[in-house]
Order: C-alpha cells, then sequence, then structure tokens
C-alpha cells in the first residue's frame, strides 16, 4: 500500500472486546494487533486522573485494585437518555467513552500501518436502532483529529460481513464505502 493510498480502517467496537482490520493493495483483509501486539483490545477504561486514562489490558488489570475508576461493558448504555459516569468529577456519556476506546484503535492502527487513518467503518450490532446508530456515528468522529463525520460509517454486523465478501479490493472498498455512507444513514 502507498503511502499516498488512503487507509480504510474497520472496526469492530464491541461489548467486551474490539478489533481492527485494513484491506492492503492485493485485496486481503488484515487484522492489526494493538499496541501490545494481540489482535483484539479490551473495551475497558482505566481513569487514573481526571482525563488521565488507559484502555485495554492494563485497564482490565485495574479492576481488581481500583474498581471504581474502572469502564466496562459501556456499550450496552449506547443511547440511553441521560445515563452517565463520572470520574474526577468529569461526567462522559456512553459515547465519550467510545470514542476514548476508538482512540486507542486509531492511535494503535497508525502505530502499526506508519500512517495516518482518517476514514472508518464501525460495525454495530444487528439490533442497533437508527437513534443509537447516529450517536455512535457522531461520537465515532476521531477525538482531537480533523475528520469528519462523512468519513465514518456504520454497518450493522451481518450487512458488514456481507458486503465485505463483495469487496475484492482496497479500492473497491473506498467505493462501497461512500455508498455505505449513503445507505447507513
Amino acid at each position: 500500500m502507498s503511502a499516498d493510498e488512503p487507509v480504510i480502517l474497520g472496526i469492530d467496537l464491541g461489548t467486551t472486546f474490539s478489533a481492527m482490520a485494513f484491506v492492503d493493495r492485493h485485496g486481503k483483509c488484515n487484522i492489526l494487533p494493538n499496541g501490545e501486539g494481540h489482535p483484539t483490545t479490551a473495551s475497558v477504561i482505566h481513569f487514573y486522573d481526571r482525563d488521565a486514562c488507559v484502555v485495554g489490558e492494563e485497564a482490565v488489570k485495574m479492576v481488581v485494585v481500583d474498581a471504581t475508576n474502572v469502564v466496562r461493558f459501556i456499550k450496552r448504555y449506547m443511547g440511553e437518555p441521560g445515563f452517565t459516569l463520572e470520574f474526577f468529577g468529569k461526567a462522559y456519556t456512553p459515547q465519550e467513552l467510545s470514542a476514548i476506546i476508538l482512540r486507542k484503535l486509531k492511535d494503535d492502527a497508525e502505530e502499526a500501518l506508519g500512517r495516518a487513518v482518517n476514514d472508518a467503518v464501525i460495525t454495530v450490532p444487528a439490533y442497533f436502532k437508527p437513534p443509537n446508530a447516529r450517536r455512535r456515528r457522531t461520537r465515532a468522529r476521531w477525538p482531537g483529529s480533523t475528520c469528519s463525520r462523512s468519513s465514518t460509517s456504520l454497518r450493522r454486523r451481518p450487512s458488514a460481513t456481507a458486503w465485505s465478501g463483495s469487496a475484492p479490493t482496497a479500492t473497491s472498498w473506498s467505493s462501497t464505502s461512500a455508498a455505505a455512507r449513503s445507505t447507513s444513514r
């Protein structure tokens, strides 16, 4: 893959574990390891100070010693009106907490690929209702980046699986991603 060719990151933002992948120039889907070298990242956050946290396996280990500052299973509360969790005096919505996990995945992907990632397709459960999906899309924008809402699309898991089988090359993923953006709204 050339340095000027865009990378579209595929993300399964899971309730317990998240994973990411991309399609290389040969049309092969590759799972990207996280920063610790594992194919999945625990969807767990540990806050150790205001606006300071870790995501993944290190956060899982903190459940034993500092459970009150650990977030797990946050996706279950996605779309619940008024639901927030507070850490060190700051309230977070499930969407904001999911964005922290997405930031970790993005950073790990950029480290593994050696280049910027500005586009993503994020899978959501098949049962997700449109308002929940819209909330996820709103927060799916990369925190602290110039990535626009239109460069992130959401696909229901069964659809994403079927859709991926019809995309033999990275180029066709890019054009299919544009179609996905228009149909996932």
